[in-house]
C-alpha cells in the first residue's frame, strides 16, 4: 500500500474487522481467572491489516475478566509490558497484535502447556534450566523500558517494604472486600482475622536485592512447549499480573505454584541461582538461603483467602457429597500449607468440618442471592426438581411469603427421600415384575402445614451404601457383561413402586435408558467413546483439564464430569455440550447393537396395567437429554425383546 493508513485510523478499522470475528463465534473459548480468550482464525482483511499473510493464523482475542483480585496490578494493561518484553524475549512471549484498551488481540503460540505435557510429577533436568534461563532473561530487562510505576511504590532494593506492600494489598484488597460475603467462612474454617498482621510481625529483617521484572505466576499452565527452527523451547503467556520488585518473590511463586516436590524443589533452586550467577547478576542471589523461606511463606499465607473463595465459589447451587469433598480437601490443603507461616496453633479443621462448612456458607449466599433476586413462579423453573435430600417450599401466611427457601442436606451423601403412601393406596401386586438398575418416582403431597412440597426419589444404591455411579467408578469395580447385570437392583426398584412408600403418589416414573432399558457398553465398550472426548479435548488444548486418572478411565461421563468442573472456574463455552453430544451419538451407535436388560419390558407394561396409567420415559442421564419420547399407554416401544434390539429406539436419541 503505497500511503498506508494513519495509525488511529488503521486500529479503528482493526477492531472494527476483530469485533465482526469475535461475533462469528467460530473460535474456541479458554479461559482462566482473569481472562476469556477466544482462539480463532485472523481471516481476512483482519490479518492484512495487521501485516500478516495468512488468514488462517490463529490469534487470540482476550478479554479481561471480573475476577478476585489476590496481587495488586501496578500496570492497568498487559499489552504495555508484553510491548517491553516482546522484543528482548522475541519468541517466549506472545506478541500484542492490537491493544483496544478493554480487551486487546495476540499472538497465538501454537504448543502444548507444561500443565498436558507433565500435569504432575517432576519437570525435569532439561526444563528446570529452560525455565532458570527465562527468568535470568527476565531479569535483564532494564527499568528503564519499563512502563512508570506507581509513586508509592517501594524504592530499588527495599525488600522488606516490598514483601510488605505485598500483604497489606492482600488485607487491604483481598481479605477486607470479601469479608462481608466470605466472612463467616474463613473463621469457620480457621483463617484468622489478624492473618497478613501476624505475618509481618514474625517477619525478619530482609536483604535488600535489586528489583527486576518479575512475571509472578509462572507455573505449568502458564508455560507453552513451542517448536520452532531450534528445537523445542519454552514460552511463557499471560503477563497481566507482572509487577517490579524483589526476585525472591518470583522464585517462590513459581516453586509453589508449579507444585515441585522437596527434592525438585531444592534442585530448582539450586539452577536458578547458578544461571543468575552466569548470567552476570550475583547480586540478585544474596540472602538465597535465609530470605527464600520468608517469601514461600508469604504465598502459603495469602493464598488462603483466594483459595477458600474459589473452593467456595466452584460449588454447584445443590453440592452433593463429591463436590463438597473436592472443595473441602482444596481449602484443607491451603489451611495446612499456611499453619507455620500463620503461627495457628488452634486445631486444624478436617475435611468433615470445612466441608460442613462449605455446605452452610453455600446455602447462606444461595438465600441471599434469591432474596435479592425477583420472586419466581411456584414450584420453581419448568421441569426442575430439587435433588434427594432437598425439598423447597414456599411459605404462607408470615414473614417472607412467597419466598421459595430450601431445606439443606447435611454434607453426605442423602438418603432416598420418599413420600408415604397415603391411607387406601392400592395393595401391591404379588407377582411384582424384575427391573433395571433403578428407576425413579417424582412424588407430589402436601405437608401439615399446607406448603407444596416435592421430593425426587430412587437412586439405587450399591454395596456399601454407594450409589450406582459410584460403584461404578471405583477403581478396581468391573461391569458384568449381561443384559441383566443390575438385576441385584430389582428388588430396590420394587420397593419403591410397590413397597407402599410412594407409589400411590407418583406422577410418573424415570427409567435410566442404560441399564433398566438395555445395556449399551458391555464389557468396557465405552472406551472409544471416552477416547473421542479425550482426542477432542487435546486438539483444543484441554488436555490438562483431566486428572491421570480420568485420562485412563472407559467411562466416557469421567471425562464430562471433570470438563463441567473446570468449567465452573474457567468459561469453556459450550464445551460440555459439544461433548455430551459426542457420547450421545455414541449411545446412538451403541443402541443399535444392545440386547435388552431382562424383565424389564414386564415391569414397564406392569406400571401401564395397573389402575393407573402412567407414563414413562427413559432418560441418558440426569444432566442429559431424554433418550426417548414418552412411552405409548400400551408399554414402552423400545422395551421389547425380539430382535433387532432397540433400533428404533435409537433413532430417538437426542
Amino acid at each position: 500500500m503505497s500511503h498506508p493508513l494513519p495509525r488511529r485510523a488503521q486500529l479503528s478499522l482493526v477492531r472494527r474487522f476483530a469485533e465482526a470475528r469475535l461475533r462469528s463465534r467460530d473460535g474456541v473459548v479458554v479461559s482462566g481467572h482473569h481472562n476469556r480468550n477466544v482462539i480463532a482464525p485472523l481471516r481476512q482483511p483482519l490479518a492484512l491489516l495487521l501485516g500478516i499473510r495468512s488468514g488462517r493464523t490463529l490469534a487470540k482475542f482476550r478479554t479481561p475478566l471480573p475476577t478476585i483480585e489476590v496481587v495488586p496490578r501496578i500496570w492497568p494493561r498487559e499489552a504495555q509490558v508484553l510491548k517491553v518484553v516482546g522484543d528482548r524475549l522475541h519468541g517466549q512471549v506472545p506478541r500484542c497484535l492490537a491493544d483496544f484498551g478493554d480487551w486487546s488481540l495476540h499472538d497465538y503460540l501454537p504448543g502444548r502447556s507444561l500443565a498436558q505435557e507433565i500435569p504432575e510429577g517432576p519437570l525435569g533436568p532439561r526444563v528446570r534450566r529452560q525455565l532458570a534461563e527465562f527468568f535470568a532473561r527476565l531479569a535483564a530487562v532494564p527499568r528503564e523500558a519499563l512502563p512508570p510505576l506507581p509513586d508509592d511504590w517501594p524504592a530499588d532494593g527495599d525488600s522488606r517494604g516490598f514483601l510488605a506492600r505485598l500483604a497489606r494489598f492482600t488485607e487491604e484488597r483481598v481479605h477486607r472486600p470479601n469479608r462481608s460475603r466470605f466472612g463467616e467462612l474463613f473463621d469457620a474454617v480457621g483463617i484468622p482475622r489478624d492473618a497478613m498482621e501476624r505475618f509481618m510481625g514474625a517477619v525478619p529483617s530482609l536483604t535488600g536485592r535489586p528489583f527486576v521484572l518479575l512475571h509472578t505466576d509462572v507455573h505449568r499452565a502458564n508455560v507453552v512447549v513451542t517448536h520452532g527452527p531450534d528445537g523445542e523451547r519454552l514460552s511463557v503467556i499471560d503477563w497481566e499480573l507482572a509487577l517490579y520488585g524483589d526476585p525472591l518473590h518470583e522464585l517462590a511463586t513459581h516453586l509453589v505454584r508449579t507444585d515441585y516436590d522437596k527434592a525438585e524443589q531444592e534442585e530448582m533452586v539450586r539452577c536458578w541461582s547458578e544461571t543468575m550467577k552466569r548470567s552476570g547478576r550475583p547480586d540478585l542471589t544474596v540472602g538465597l538461603d535465609r530470605d527464600l523461606p520468608v517469601y514461600l511463606g508469604f504465598e502459603y499465607a495469602q493464598s488462603v483467602y483466594p483459595d477458600v473463595m474459589r473452593a467456595a465459589l466452584s460449588l454447584p447451587d445443590d453440592p452433593g457429597a463429591p463436590d463438597l469433598a473436592r472443595a473441602a480437601a482444596r481449602v484443607t490443603r491451603a489451611m495446612g500449607r499456611a499453619r507455620e507461616p500463620l503461627g495457628l496453633v488452634e486445631r486444624p479443621r478436617d475435611d468433615t468440618e470445612v466441608a460442613q462448612a462449605l455446605w452452610a456458607w453455600r446455602r447462606e449466599d444461595r438465600e441471599r442471592t434469591e432474596e435479592r433476586a425477583p420472586t419466581d413462579s411456584p414450584g420453581g423453573a419448568a421441569g426442575h426438581n430439587p435433588p434427594a435430600g432437598h425439598t423447597r417450599t414456599r411459605d404462607r401466611g408470615r414473614a417472607g411469603a412467597g419466598r421459595r427457601t430450601t431445606r439443606p442436606a447435611p454434607p453426605v451423601e442423602p438418603p432416598l427421600a420418599l413420600e408415604p403412601a397415603p391411607t387406601g393406596a392400592p395393595a401391591p401386586p404379588t407377582n411384582r415384575p424384575r427391573s433395571g438398575r433403578s428407576c425413579g418416582t417424582v412424588a407430589d403431597g402436601e405437608d401439615k402445614d399446607g406448603t407444596l412440597e416435592r421430593a425426587t426419589t430412587g437412586e439405587a444404591t450399591a454395596p456399601g451404601g454407594r450409589t450406582r455411579d459410584e460403584a461404578r467408578h471405583v477403581p478396581g469395580d468391573t461391569e458384568a457383561a449381561t443384559p441383566d447385570a443390575y438385576s441385584g437392583d430389582v428388588d430396590r426398584a420394587g420397593d419403591l413402586l410397590w413397597g407402599g412408600r410412594g407409589v400411590a403418589a407418583a406422577r410418573c416414573v424415570l427409567f435410566d435408558f442404560d441399564g433398566p432399558v438395555c445395556r449399551l457398553f458391555p464389557e468396557g465398550r465405552s472406551m472409544p467413546v471416552a477416547e473421542r472426548l479425550r482426542a477432542h479435548l487435546a486438539q483444543l488444548g484441554l488436555g490438562g483439564l483431566l486428572s491421570a486418572e480420568e485420562r485412563a478411565d472407559k467411562d466416557p461421563h469421567v471425562v464430562l464430569r471433570a470438563v463441567h468442573r473446570a468449567g465452573r472456574e474457567r468459561d469453556l463455552g459450550d464445551l460440555v455440550g459439544t461433548l455430551e453430544h459426542m457420547v450421545t451419538e455414541g449411545e446412538v451407535r451403541a443402541a443399535g447393537e444392545a440386547w435388552p436388560t431382562a424383565d424389564a419390558d414386564g415391569l414397564i407394561r406392569r406400571l401401564h396395567e395397573g389402575e393407573r396409567r402412567w407414563p414413562s420415559s427413559r432418560t441418558t442421564r440426569p444432566e442429559r437429554p431424554t433418550a426417548t419420547s414418552a412411552s405409548t399407554p400400551t408399554g414402552a416401544a423400545a422395551c421389547g425383546t425380539s430382535s433387532p434390539p432397540y433400533t428404533d429406539a435409537a433413532r430417538t436419541l437426542t
